[in-house]
């Protein structure tokens, strides 16, 4: 498959909709079930920050950079900007928790000191996004 068969979805907007709904804050927390997912987030997704994922309830498969990995109660995923992801299924009684933390909001949160503690981390969350 060519790069130009490949559509990346940007959720911004998705959950830009939540932040406006809720007082236009710069974190935001969501419940997600496997209705919602199963509908916008199917196919290929970045978001312009961090997004926290606890999973409640129900099973989950979500491809992060093109690997596959199995979701189930209490799993954590830790998603950067640097991310591509999407889930591929749900079972229907699939739930989970998001924090969203917008990426202009994480840069005026840190101070110099701190870029090199999130570098530092930054590199094994990313390839081992799921715990």
């Amino acid at each position: 498959m060519s790069n130009s068969n490949i559509h990346i979805q940007n959720i911004n907007s998705l959950i830009a909709d939540e932040f406006q709904r809720n007082g236009n804050v710069s974190v935001r927390i969501m419940e997600l079930n496997s209705s919602l997912v199963n509908q916008q987030l199917n196919t290929p997704s970045h978001f312009d920050g961090n997004i926290t994922i606890l999973v409640l309830s129900g099973h989950s498969r979500i491809s992060i950079n093109f690997q596959e990995y199995e979701l189930s109660a209490n799993t954590v995923v830790l998603l950067s900007p640097s991310h591509i992801f999407r889930f591929t299924e749900s079972s229907d009684d699939f739930r989970c928790l998001w924090l969203a933390v917008e990426k202009s909001f994480m840069n005026e949160m840190d101070p110099t000191e701190i870029i090199y503690v999130r570098t530092k981390y930054g590199v094994s969350l990313f390839n081992q996004p799921v715990v």
